[in-house]
């Protein structure tokens, strides 16, 4: 019986060492997965920065071609006014 509890010890002290080794894979797992959410939200954030960027450029685009438009029609209103 004496070598019974001494195997059962073994036992519960591989159940522990598993126990320990479950719980910081488990523990990896979750900063793996937040590493990947960090890296993916920054993904996403950097092409919206971008998006961002590109839309101002265009904007700044269409406000000048506005504004031509616009400095256009006032010179044609004014030869019309004259004429």
């Amino acid at each position: 019986t004496d070598d019974l509890l001494v195997v059962k010890e073994e036992a519960l002290k591989l159940k522990a060492e598993a126990e320990a080794v479950a719980l910081e894979a488990t523990v990896l797992a979750l900063a793996i997965d937040t590493i990947r959410d960090w890296l993916t939200d920054r993904d996403k954030l950097q092409l919206a920065l971008g998006r961002i960027a590109h839309l101002e450029q265009q904007n700044k685009h269409l406000d000048a071609t506005v504004k031509r438009f616009q400095d256009a029609k006032l010179q044609a209103n004014q030869i019309h006014s004259q004429g």
